[in-house]
């Protein structure tokens, strides 16, 4: 078990180790700062109305005026000309257009298994099932590596334990407007997770 600054749908928070739970279509924003990394658990959708706040609020509360070295993208449709996830639309919504920004698409990412009778596959982190193209829930994490690119791996949600206190939550945030924006820390348990090569990553 360990504590660390857990993220969860539409919301921001600042640490040295973010766990975003629960991702099925979302994706993962990880600025890494000097001392300290800001993330944001991005839902599908354009940055307008909650989520232009929810920008507004890493932008001005948490990352406030520092440098911010590079930005790293992981999670489902996190590509170049994405609808969803753009790394260049979160970029500029974080006035960071000088930022060197890379991104991972999930439906592209494989994990190491073991099968039913304890024989190692590689599989792809979605399923095919009858009824179409499913995606599978993962919990993404991301530990800073000082002002180096983050270590950034993923488990399986359904594996993944963590505590959620909906009063502290509610009450993070300097303002009423960021109120239903900040993260706190919980704890979280969870064994082994799969990272992610940082040469699996693209760069705009």
């Amino acid at each position: 078990m360990a504590t660390m600054m857990v993220i969860h749908d539409d919301r921001a928070g600042s640490g040295d180790s973010l766990a975003f739970p629960n991702m099925s279509t979302c994706c993962a924003v990880i600025c890494v700062l000097p001392n300290t990394l800001v993330g944001i658990h991005k839902t599908l959708g354009e940055i307008s109305g909650k989520q232009l706040r929810l920008f507004n609020y890493a932008r001005d509360e948490l990352i406030n005026g520092a440098t911010v070295h590079q930005i790293v993208m992981a999670g489902w449709y996190a590509r170049e000309n994405s609808t969803k996830h753009s790394p260049a639309v979160i970029r500029d919504a974080l006035n960071c257009q000088n930022v060197p920004t890379f991104f991972y698409d999930y439906a592209t990412h494989t994990v190491n298994r073991k099968d039913s009778k304890g024989k190692k596959t590689v599989e792809p982190a979605h399923k095919t099932h009858s009824t179409g193209f499913k995606m599978q829930d993962l919990c993404t994490f991301a530990q800073r590596d000082g002002t180096a690119f983050p270590k950034v791996s993923v488990k399986r949600s359904s594996k993944v334990a963590n505590t959620i206190d909906g009063a502290a939550l509610y009450a993070k945030g300097t303002t009423s407007q960021f109120k239903s924006l900040g993260s706190v820390d919980e704890a979280i348990t969870y064994k082994n997770d799969h990272l992610i090569n940082r040469n699996q990553f693209k760069q705009i």
